[in-house]
């Protein structure tokens, strides 16, 4: 049976920094125009960084690394939007603290998951064994096709002469 997404330490650590921002009594003394832009900005990232996780776990058929690759974006905006609150003294020291060792937590974490990710996508199983002769068709006709495809497209350009192709001797 596969883990549930609420059992990933990385699901956890982002909701534990969600609950934080809503439950802290500090943040809850931000000013009311600051509260309704930078806080409410804040709470909707790291939740969006939540439903990314959910996301790239039971994302089975298509690319996880995309959805991962998403939340770390986010990551940053968030660690912004807490240094502007703490600069602002709208949170002290110690909530700030909290928050950062938690935000960079769910970093970490989010890092090592994508990083082995794309491991797992650059490891692919060996391809099956083809022919010389079945191998050697796709190649020729890709490198006629790339020749075509890189000459310029000048429509007042004389057309160029085909490419010469050698007759394939047949085998008897």
């Amino acid at each position: 049976m596969a883990a549930e997404y609420d059992h990933l330490p990385v699901y956890k650590a982002a909701y534990d920094l969600l609950q934080h921002v809503y439950r802290d009594k500090c943040i809850a003394s931000v000013p009311r125009d600051v509260k309704y832009t930078l806080v409410e900005r804040l709470k909707q990232d790291i939740l969006e960084v939540l439903v990314l996780i959910y996301k790239a776990h039971y994302n089975m058929l298509g690319d996880k690394a995309l959805q991962l690759q998403q939340a770390r974006e986010l990551i940053p905006g968030v660690k912004a939007r807490m240094r502007i609150m703490y600069d602002l003294r709208y949170i002290n020291l110690e909530v700030f603290r909290t928050l950062a060792v938690e935000v960079e937590s769910v970093s970490k974490q989010l890092g090592a998951w994508h990083t082995k990710t794309l491991r797992r996508r650059i490891v692919a199983p060996p391809a099956p064994a083809r022919t010389a002769a079945a191998a050697a068709a796709p190649v020729a006709a890709q490198t006629a096709a790339s020749v075509a495809a890189s000459a310029p497209t000048d429509p007042f350009a004389a057309p160029a002469a085909a490419p010469a192709v050698a007759p394939v001797a047949a085998s008897v």
